[in-house]
Formats: structure tokens, C-alpha cells, sequence
């Protein structure tokens, strides 16, 4: 995603770059933006099938771009428990991690069992005009995801985190059962440090549509300028 050279102290890095080039926008032209896409969607390498092993991926492209803390990561769905992990192994290394956001995704263990339609939607309309090839990648990834997923064996988070709730439920899914029974997503029991709950317009497909966006992206960035603000307090 573009960025400014002079901008790279604290750059929000998003998983799943493809999924938040809409957010950009609403987020100004002053709040640098780091994209992090899954292995595999280059048709090249092989994709991960284990969330530490993504999450390590991942934080090592990340300190090329800013070699050290704060860090601000943000997830949709999946990317929600990469971010988690990425955080964990930050925290453990001595890093700082100034925030934590998912959008919309649910807590390990509901997330295992969700039918995830996401992953039709993004075929069916983002990747419209895509080639085969490129809608291939994207089912590896999809399958490599979901063998990540079932395996994920998480621990509790120290910190704080912000989750971005789908206001709307997508009729018939067990996503949408699995968030009506826990109005927090499951993120209680793993959050330790406090979670702050926003619900933004659309259905967990729809959150990070061109219709929805603009919402999305002014309360990320009020939340991104409160972790900012804290860290210049801290310092």
C-alpha cells in the first residue's frame, strides 16, 4: 500500500493487503500504511498452513519496513488471528505492540468451526475478473488458511485489543450463529488487558465494502491516533 518515505515511524501494518485497499482513504494521507499478504498469493511460494509460522513471516517483512516498536496491527477475519499471534511474538521479543484490532473476526477455537463466507465472497466479487491462475493461488491459500486455523493453539493475550463488529449478521451462516452467541466474539476469555468494542455498518462479508468503508476507516483512525497519542505519553 502507498506510503510517504519521511512517514515510516509508525506504520499500521493490515493482513491481508487486498481485503483494506479501500481503507486507505478514510485513514488520510498522513497515516502510513504497511500491506502484509499471505505466502502463496504470488503463485510462487508455497503458502503457510501454521499461524506462528505466518505471524514469524510476517514480523520479519514488517522490521525491514520499521525495525522496531510501536507496532499497530490490524486483521480482517483470519488476518484478525494472525495479527493476535504477530502481537504475541512481539510482546515476547520485548517489542512493543501499540495496538491490536480485528475486524470481525472471531476468537480461536469459535473461528475452527465457522463455515467462513468470507472466502465465497471474496471469490465471487473482489476476484470477479481475476484469471484462473490467480483464483487457483487464492483456493491453496484458502485451504492452507483453514489447516492453519484448525491447528492454532493460542495463549492468552496480555495487552489490550479493539475488535470492529459487524453490525449486521449474513443470513444462514454459522458465522453469524457463533457471534450471536458470544456478542463479543469470544474475545473475552483471551483479551486480558481490556477490550475496546466498536460495531461498524455492513455483515461480516460487507464491513470493508466501498458502502461501508468510510465508517470503518474514521473509527480505526480515531483508535490509531489514541495509541499514538499514548505512545508519545510513554516515551
Amino acid at each position: 500500500m502507498p506510503r510517504r518515505p519521511e512517514e515510516r515511524g509508525e506504520e499500521a501494518a493490515v493482513i491481508h493487503a487486498f481485503r483494506f485497499r479501500l481503507l486507505v482513504l478514510p485513514l488520510g494521507e498522513d497515516q502510513p500504511v504497511y500491506g502484509l499478504q499471505y505466502p502463496g498469493l504470488d503463485g510462487q511460494t508455497a503458502p503457510l498452513t501454521r499461524i506462528d509460522e505466518m505471524a514469524a513471516e510476517f514480523i520479519r517483512h514488517m522490521r525491514q519496513v520499521q525495525p522496531g516498536g510501536p507496532y499497530y496491527l490490524c486483521g480482517y477475519s483470519f488476518g484478525g488471528l494472525v495479527a493476535y499471534e504477530i502481537a504475541q511474538q512481539l510482546t515476547a521479543q520485548g517489542q512493543p505492540v501499540a495496538m491490536v484490532a480485528f475486524f470481525d473476526t472471531l476468537a480461536p477455537g469459535l473461528s475452527a468451526r465457522s463455515a467462513r463466507p468470507e472466502k465465497k465472497m471474496e471469490r465471487s466479487d473482489n476476484h470477479r475478473d481475476a484469471g484462473s491462475s490467480l483464483l487457483n493461488w487464492l483456493e491453496r491459500v484458502h485451504r492452507a488458511n483453514k489447516q492453519a486455523e484448525d491447528c492454532y493453539l493460542p495463549q492468552p493475550y496480555s495487552g489490550k485489543a479493539i475488535l470492529f463488529r459487524a453490525g449486521e449478521t449474513p443470513d444462514e451462516t454459522s458465522e453469524s450463529s457463533e457471534a450471536v452467541i458470544h456478542p463479543l466474539n469470544g474475545w473475552g476469555e483471551w483479551v486480558r488487558g481490556g477490550l475496546e468494542v466498536h460495531d461498524v455498518p455492513g455483515d461480516h462479508n460487507t464491513i470493508l465494502s466501498k458502502r461501508n468503508i468510510r465508517v470503518l476507516g474514521e473509527k480505526l483512525r480515531v483508535c490509531l491516533l489514541e495509541a499514538q497519542s499514548h505512545q508519545l505519553l510513554v516515551r
